[in-house]
């Protein structure tokens, strides 16, 4: 091996082997843009897809609520929830797939439970399933974020009625793993 030390390097193109990026980390931005539908579920639900690359294996979700507070009428009434799915497992809740503009029809991870926990600035955390941590393929990861009465946690959406101002709360996802060799 050979060590270069220099000050400037100009160059065209670099060739490397044997170097691995093994951090991942993507974002999203995540709205709630249904907030004037009859649905009780879909006005109160923000869904968002992140692409993941194959050979890695997710070690955290995060979610940060910005712009708004998430502020519930009845704030000990409430969960808020989150489901990630690929279509075949659950990587975050129990839903093995998610329809964006449907309830997911099964139990959510609960990532709050009260408004002290839903407001500006807060981040809110989940981690993965087992099954659906680590994929050898590409694939797309469809979420959803929504609330529950307390305690329901059926992915129906029952707290729908009581939430006010959603339309101004920004969330931003990441989904954040690492890099495995093959």
């Amino acid at each position: 091996m050979t060590t270069i030390n220099a000050k400037n390097i100009n160059c065209e193109t670099i060739n490397c082997s044997n170097i691995r990026n093994t951090i991942f980390s993507k974002v999203v931005k995540a709205t709630f843009d249904n907030t004037s539908s009859s649905d009780n579920f879909l006005k109160n639900a923000a869904f968002f897809e992140i692409e993941v690359p194959a050979n890695i294996l997710i070690t955290f979700v995060a979610v940060y609520v910005t712009e708004n507070d998430i502020v519930v009428a009845t704030a000990s009434n409430a969960d808020t929830l989150l489901n990630v799915a690929d279509g075949t497992n659950s990587i975050v809740g129990s839903a093995t797939s998610i329809t964006i503009g449907s309830a997911p029809n099964s139990a959510g991870m609960v990532i709050a439970v009260e408004d002290g926990e839903r407001v500006k600035g807060s981040l809110l955390q989940a981690g993965p399933n087992a099954d659906g941590m680590l994929s050898n393929q590409d694939r797309v990861l469809t979420g959803v974020i929504y609330h529950d009465a307390d305690g329901q946690n059926d992915g129906l959406g029952d707290a729908a009625l009581t939430i006010t101002d959603l339309d101004k709360v920004v969330l931003y996802v990441e989904i954040m793993g690492i890099r495995v060799p093959q």
